[in-house]
């Protein structure tokens, strides 16, 4: 009988574990290339921004019924442009002004229906305008319930950092699952403590296979006097480009609900590349939004080779691969527009002892040109790539930013960024 040795077995195991997570994998990406689009935008002539508009798509049933699946519920904080993921089938496209903010369309607040579109798998219907005018409401006999199938969104629920969502089980799932996992994970925008006026919110942003709880020792950092700290949470198996919208129009909602004067976001790995892109389309569409700062610790703002060799050569490839892997579009477009003057950026790279790079991210894809040319301070510290977020020199860096972002007197410490690995640009 063959003897199998240790590592053979712990080899076996390994290829059976890879080979289930690129069969979910695969289904998982089949399923999202199935999904149809439907894009246009709300118009309100006179609009005066004292209610949020609320957008969505909601799906026929084929029996000829009235009562509704809602797919893609946006909240909008002016006349925008929308774009709603729905599985095919028949549906209306409505929006309307949301007088009293509890989400639900009520009889009495005006807003305006599509006519019915019917949509195939991976087709997209385009150019819808849905005009609100001054009178027009609700119809009558217009039923709905929220959809199994639609992402269930956080939108400034308040959970504690200890609970298992926060953990690293269900952030592996939203790697090789991310469809599944965001229907699962609710995920969205998260504060740990019941909002408070008085206190600056820090968003933490987490990256590829992170989770919020990886911020745990930034967090516990904080001047709870001072700051309250908020979480996203997303499957980062996903596209980029859409996360960084959710994030966007969850944010507008939070925003538009407490009016903070400032936010921070701090941002690890790839989540660095989520929050570059949720902050520009922030100052895009909402010009007037209160971010301050932006603080990236160790991320691969140049891309990952090893996300490209992915793409050319795995089974299944993880959505967000293709974002990564160097010369995407979502990396060739990341820094247009670049960030403007009132949002100051902190740009912290990790590295190991020798110079090299932190054990994940090598050093040059850390520090993009276009990254360190929008940096105000552009500091390096010897770390793993995970373990900047338990060192004590870049919390104190940390520190500084955040006291920056609220107006506050600075931290006591140095602020000019140290000298970078001999070679590397500022």
């Amino acid at each position: 009988m063959r003897t199998w040795s240790r590592p053979a077995l712990a080899l076996v195991a390994v290829c059976v574990l890879a080979a289930c997570a690129f069969r979910r994998l695969r289904h998982d990406t089949a399923e999202m290339a199935s999904q149809a689009v439907l894009a246009g935008e709300v118009r309100v002539p006179g609009f005066d921004g004292r209610a949020p508009l609320v957008v969505a798509a909601g799906k026929l049933p084929e029996d000829g019924g009235s009562l509704l699946q809602v797919f893609g519920s946006h909240v909008l904080r002016e006349p925008d442009a929308f774009a709603i993921r729905v599985p095919p089938g028949k549906y209306v496209v409505g929006a309307y002004v949301d007088e009293n903010r509890d989400g639900h369309w009520n009889l009495g607040e005006r807003g305006t229906v599509s006519r019915v579109l019917r949509v195939a798998a991976g087709k997209r219907i385009g150019g819808l305008r849905l005009s609100i005018g001054q009178t027009g409401g609700r119809p009558p006999d217009l039923d709905e319930y929220r959809a199994l199938e639609a992402f269930e969104l956080a939108r400034g629920d308040v959970v504690p950092l200890d609970d298992p969502r926060f953990g690293e089980a269900p952030a592996r799932r939203g790697m090789w699952e991310p469809l599944a996992a965001a229907r699962d994970l609710r995920p969205g925008v998260y504060m740990l403590r019941p909002y408070d006026p008085n206190k600056t919110p820090v968003l933490f942003v987490h990256g590829m296979m992170g989770f919020p709880q990886q911020f745990a020792a930034l967090i516990a950092d904080l001047d709870r006097r001072r700051f309250q700290p908020w979480v996203a949470l997303y499957p980062s198996g996903l596209a980029f480009d859409g996360v960084a919208n959710v994030l966007h129009l969850l944010m507008n909602e939070i925003e538009a609900r407490y009016a903070p004067k400032r936010i921070c976001v701090v941002a690890h790995s790839m989540g660095g590349l989520v929050a570059r892109k949720f902050v520009g389309i922030h100052e895009k569409k909402t010009p007037d939004h209160p971010i301050r700062a932006l603080v990236t610790l160790a991320s691969p703002v140049g891309g990952m080779p090893s996300a490209g060799m992915g793409v050319k050569m795995a089974p299944a490839v993880v959505p967000s691969w293709y974002d990564i892997a160097p010369g995407s579009e979502f990396l060739a477009t990341l820094y247009r527009p670049p960030l403007p003057d009132e949002v100051e950026y902190h740009l912290l790279f990790a590295y190991d002892g020798k110079g090299a790079d932190d054990g994940t991210v090598p050093i040059p894809r850390q520090l993009r040109d276009e990254a360190q040319g929008e940096a105000t301070v552009v500091r390096g510290y010897e770390a793993t790539h995970v373990g900047i977020l338990r060192s004590k020199a870049a919390a104190a860096q940390v520190r500084r930013a955040l006291d920056r972002c609220r107006g506050d007197r600075p931290t006591p410490g140095p602020v000019a960024p140290r000298p970078l690995a001999p070679g590397v640009r500022r």
